[in-house]
């Protein structure tokens, strides 16, 4: 699972998916992509419907270093703890590209709260309630290279990175709310899971 605004331009064959290593470059194992699933309402000029999934051609093999992570079973609510993982850069200037995995702790907003800070930075693309914002303080937040990154609360993907406006500015990064997507993530993996 990932944003849809990261696979447009580029084809499967371009990317893979490294398993079981939190360095960027090394470790863990790798799987090449077989296909892309990207929303069919995303809006690439509003970010609405952000999400996509990719297949990958062989099954990951879990292990005590790979383990799936549960989907949202619920909608989360204002003022919950969530934790932000991704590898984006860690310069609002975009000149620092970190070797580990950064996280981040941070708390989810309710949707007016969000609708309110985002208002002056959304002329294209307003908040809604199937997305989720966050914020900590201003130096702290996603940045280029984060999106499709996940939203994690208490052991579930709650969000997937959307954007932010601009990067750990002190204003609320947005997330794709996956919880108003479990019928469309279902229904794309039924479609293209091969039952045996």
């Amino acid at each position: 699972m990932t944003a849809a605004h990261c696979l447009v331009k580029i084809k499967p064959k371009d990317i893979v998916a490294a398993a079981g290593t939190n360095v960027r470059r090394r470790g863990g194992t790798e799987y090449k992509i077989s296909k892309f699933i990207i929303h069919e309402n995303y809006g690439r000029t509003s970010f609405a419907n952000d999400i996509a999934l990719m297949l990958t051609e062989e099954e990951i093999e879990f292990s005590d270093k790979v383990k799936p992570v549960k989907l949202a079973s619920r909608n989360i609510e204002p003022g919950a703890k969530c934790l932000l993982t991704g590898w984006g850069y860690t310069n609002q200037k975009g000149t620092k590209i970190p070797d580990k995995l950064q996280w981040l702790n941070v708390t989810a907003l309710s949707v007016n709260n969000c609708q309110n800070q985002l208002k002056a930075f959304q002329k294209n693309h307003p908040f809604t309630k199937k997305q989720i914002c966050t914020l900590t303080k201003r130096g702290e937040g996603t940045c280029q290279g984060d999106s499709g990154s996940a939203l994690i609360e208490k052991g579930e993907a709650v969000g997937v990175a959307s954007y932010n406006l601009p990067c750990a500015y002190g204003v609320p990064d947005v997330f794709t709310r996956v919880y108003e997507y479990l019928d469309w993530i279902k229904a794309r993996m039924d479609e293209n899971t091969t039952k045996i």
